[in-house]
C-alpha cells in the first residue's frame, strides 16, 4: 500500500495517509498507544510479586491499619516498578535488542551443553 515510502512505525504511515477519515486516524493511533500501557503492568507482575514477598507485604492480617498500610505499600511497589521499567526504556532505547541477543546467546549455550 505504501511501497517505497513505508516508514518504521505503522502509525507514521497512517498519519501520512490523507484518504482515511481523521476520526478513524485519531482512534487508531490512540488504540495503538494504549497497547504498551496495558502490557507493562502484566509484564511487571512477577517482579512486583517478588518485591512484595521480599518486603513482607504479601502476608494477610486482621488489623485494619496493617491491611491499609500493606495496601498502600503494594500500590507504591507496583508504581515504582513501572517507573523503573520506564526509566530503563528511556535510558537504554535498544534494550529489546540487548535482551534478544542475551536470550539467543543463552539458548545457544543451553543447546551446546
Amino acid at each position: 500500500m505504501f511501497g517505497d515510502d513505508v516508514r518504521d512505525a505503522i502509525t507514521s504511515n497512517i498519519l501520512m495517509e490523507a484518504s482515511y477519515p481523521h476520526v478513524l486516524t485519531f482512534f487508531m493511533c490512540m488504540f495503538v498507544a494504549i497497547i504498551p500501557l496495558t502490557k507493562i503492568p502484566l509484564n511487571a507482575r512477577p517482579i512486583t510479586s517478588t518485591a512484595e514477598v521480599l518486603l513482607g507485604i504479601h502476608l494477610h492480617s486482621d488489623d485494619p491499619a496493617v491491611m491499609y498500610f500493606r495496601g498502600v505499600m503494594k500500590i507504591v511497589v507496583k508504581v515504582m516498578t513501572v517507573f523503573v521499567f520506564l526509566a530503563i526504556s528511556i535510558l537504554f532505547p535498544a534494550f529489546d535488542s540487548i535482551m534478544a541477543f542475551m536470550g539467543s546467546a543463552l539458548c545457544f549455550q543451553i543447546c551446546v551443553m
